[in-house]
């Protein structure tokens, strides 16, 4: 959705291999691509039951999927 790069944390085996439930997303600098990643970001955080970061400029998100 435009990140320019994505970075998997904390990285785990399981069963069905390796997972990671963090990320760490280097934002572009386009307005854009920013708004599709925040928006998408918004609905994992909501999914987890946290509040969705706010757009302040910054050059990464971090972003939790489980």
């Amino acid at each position: 959705i435009g990140a320019v790069k994505v970075l998997a944390i904390g990285i785990g085996k399981n069963e069905q291999g390796e997972n990671s439930g963090k990320l760490i997303i280097l934002l572009p600098s386009e307005p854009e691509p920013r708004k599709r990643i925040f928006r998408w970001s918004s609905k994992q955080a909501r999914k987890q039951g946290f509040a969705p970061d706010v757009e302040i400029g910054q050059e990464h998100l971090f972003v939790m999927l489980d």
